[in-house]
């Protein structure tokens, strides 16, 4: 199978690795976080069994300064390194909200159904 991602360069990835208590029945599927050239942070799933991948799903959850360094620190939180701008702390939220509940400095992404899930957080 093949994964279109467009034209993006990636520039940076890092799994996404909950504490212990995760759900058990997430135990074969593998989560990365992705950044490209245009600041879109990207969620890819790989499903496994038995050592062979099953499925491949890929999301756009948002957009952030462009990462050159991307780091889950759990609970929804991801440190976003960049060389070019700000970096940020943002986080990933389990449902979308509208673009404009988003503060807009986050340079949040307009999807097509009007919604962001990355929402930056301004207190550090």
């Amino acid at each position: 199978k093949v994964l279109p991602i467009g034209q993006s360069l990636l520039l940076s990835c890092c799994p996404v690795v909950e504490k212990e208590g995760s759900a058990s029945g997430d135990e074969d599927m593998l989560r990365y976080l992705l950044g490209d050239e245009t600041g879109r942070i990207h969620l890819l799933v790989v499903g496994r069994k038995g050592g062979l991948v099953t499925n491949l799903h890929f999301e756009t959850l948002g957009t952030a300064s462009v990462s050159s360094a991307l780091v889950y620190l759990g609970n929804g939180m991801v440190f976003v390194g960049s060389q070019f701008a700000n970096s940020q702390l943002v986080q990933i939220l389990d449902n979308p909200v509208p673009v404009s509940a988003v503060n807009s400095s986050s340079g949040g992404e307009e999807r097509e159904d009007g919604m962001n899930p990355l929402e930056e957080t301004t207190y550090l």
